[in-house]
């Protein structure tokens, strides 16, 4: 090993520093330890007020014992008929909110698509539809299904709607199905 000559004024800042070292080596190690062995995970909210997100559709049919819409239009009009279905959904914790307005948001989606000349065009469109009202009550919202062509009638027509309560990283998720029977 070589030896190395250092004054002692070298010497006595090289132990200085190296006890700064230690010193801060074991403050790190204290802190990610501490980061590491903590309990406590941070205290949010509830993505809506009452703990629960939940919506809810009114559709203007009766529904039978199956859980069917039972869908009647009149196909007797110069265009296809169509018909809506409304969501109301519960909205966020004030704590989420974006510029002091909730934001729920519900998609609607369905396999079924018609032919409209040379291009396949869905009934219900895939689009998400964002909804409002008064936020210390219910959020609300609309969704045209249709048109609804003659060779429908009997059909069965599935509707899914994902509804999205938006609390940043904490948001909730429901997926619900609806389902109707076309008559005439």
């Amino acid at each position: 090993m070589k030896n190395l000559n250092y004054t002692k004024e070298q010497r006595g800042l090289i132990g200085k520093s190296a006890g700064k070292l230690r010193a801060f080596r074991a403050a790190a190690i204290c802190f990610l330890l501490t980061l590491t062995f903590s309990c406590s995970k941070p205290e949010w909210p509830p993505v809506c007020p009452n703990g629960d997100c939940e919506a809810m559709f009114n559709v203007p049919y009766p529904m039978d014992k199956n859980g069917y819409y039972q869908v009647k239009l009149n196909f007797n009009q110069e265009y296809s008929p169509r018909f809506s279905i409304e969501v109301a959904a519960d909205p966020t914790h004030p704590y989420y909110w974006y510029k002091e307005t909730p934001v729920v948001e519900a998609r609607f989606s369905s396999s079924s698509v018609i032919q409209l000349q040379h291009e396949k065009v869905p009934v219900v469109q895939p689009a998400r539809i964002y909804l409002s009202g008064d936020p210390s009550k219910k959020l609300y919202g609309k969704r045209i299904i249709g048109p609804i062509l003659n060779e429908m009638i009997g059909d069965t027509l599935k509707v899914d709607v994902e509804v999205f309560w938006d609390a940043g990283g904490n948001y909730k998720i429901k997926n619900y199905d609806l389902n109707f029977i076309i008559f005439s």
